[in-house]
């Protein structure tokens, strides 16, 4: 009888490791679920910000875009530019936009003219220049180019200097 005695209370311990370690891993597995759950919101404000940061830089790169056309480093119609400035900056921004800054301001909206200014009305040298050589063409039809320029120069000697 005493062997028998001795097995219960053993038993009983056992019962009472295996409930032990049963709530332990009913209480580990919360613990996971609980953790992924906090992961999932973590890895969720992460792509958030992420987002944002990426719709920031492309904001800024539009707006060094917009700047280097305003300053007429770039021409607005050229979208060919812009894109690969767009994605220079993407790639390498300070490379970028030491580069871009380089470019000269005003050099695509610079204006070939004779230096001064006109009163308002009066047509550019250029124009005036080409309306010259225009009635002499149409006077002389047959003069070859030289011969019209010379005739234009003699004729219009302010025009042509």
């Amino acid at each position: 009888m005493p062997a028998t005695t001795d097995k219960k209370p053993e038993a009983r311990a056992v019962r009472r490791a295996v409930n032990a370690a049963s709530d332990e891993l009913a209480a580990a597995h919360e613990r996971i679920a609980e953790l992924e759950e906090s992961l999932k919101q973590a890895q969720s404000r992460l792509a958030d910000f992420e987002n944002r940061e990426q719709e920031a830089t492309r904001k800024r790169h539009d707006e060094m875009i917009e700047a280097a056309v305003n300053d007429g480093r770039l021409k607005k119609e050229d979208t060919a530019s812009q894109d690969f400035w767009r994605q220079s900056l993407g790639q390498n921004e300070e490379a970028a936009v030491a580069a871009m800054e380089a470019l000269p301001k005003g050099a695509v909206l610079a204006k070939v003219t004779s230096g001064t200014d006109t009163p308002a009305g009066q047509l550019d040298v250029a124009t005036r220049q080409e309306r010259a050589l225009a009635e002499i063409r149409e006077k002389h039809p047959n003069l070859d180019f030289k011969a019209v320029f010379a005739k234009a120069r003699h004729e219009h000697p302010s025009l042509f200097r």
